[in-house]
C-alpha cells in the first residue's frame, strides 16, 4: 500500500484566503455571513450568504489567461499555492513534478459547463467556444492547478 504525507493545508473561504486568517476568523467566531453581491438576489427570500469576495486573481500564473478560467479554478490556485506555503515548498511551476495534486469538488466546474451547453445548443456545436472547456468540469480545477504548477493529477 502507498503512503501519502500530508505536508500542507491551504484554504481559499469567505473565513480567510490565507490559513492563518481562516484560523483567525474561526477563533474570533467571526460571521461572514453578509449582503450577497455576485448575483441579483431580489427574488428570492434570502440575501445574504457566505461568499468570497477578496480573492485576487494576479496570483494565478499567466493572468492573460484568467479571462478563460473560471472562478473555482480561482479559488483552487489560491488554496493549492497557500498549502505550498504552509509546506514551506517553493511554488515556481516545475519546481516539484514528484507532488501530486488531490483535489475534491462538487460542482465546481459548472458555471462553464452551462455556458458552453447553451452554445453549443442554441448556436450549434461548432460555435461552441473551446476556450470553456479547460475550466468545465468538476475535476477542472486540479486539472488546472497539476499543469499550471507542473504537477501530478490524482
Amino acid at each position: 500500500m502507498a503512503r501519502v504525507v500530508i505536508t500542507g493545508v491551504g484554504t481559499a473561504t469567505p473565513a480567510g484566503l490565507t490559513n492563518q486568517d481562516f484560523w483567525r476568523a474561526l477563533t474570533e467566531k467571526r460571521n461572514c455571513i453578509a449582503a450577497v453581491s455576485r448575483f441579483d438576489v431580489s427574488p428570492f427570500k434570502c440575501r445574504r450568504a457566505a461568499e468570497l469576495k477578496n480573492l485576487d486573481g494576479n496570483t494565478f500564473p499567466g493572468r492573460k489567461s484568467l479571462w478563460k478560467i473560471s472562478r473555482s479554478i480561482a479559488f483552487a490556485f489560491s488554496a493549492a499555492t497557500s498549502a505550498l506555503q504552509d509546506a514551506r515548498l517553493d511554488a515556481t511551476p516545475g519546481k516539484h513534478p514528484e507532488a501530486g495534486v488531490v483535489f475534491g469538488t462538487t460542482l465546481g466546474g459548472l458555471t462553464p459547463l452551462l455556458e458552453l451547453d447553451r452554445q453549443a445548443l442554441t448556436e450549434g456545436p461548432r460555435a461552441a467556444d473551446p476556450m470553456l472547456f479547460p475550466s468545465a468540469g468538476a475535476s477542472a480545477p486540479g486539472c488546472q492547478i497539476s499543469v499550471t504548477l507542473g504537477m501530478q493529477a490524482f
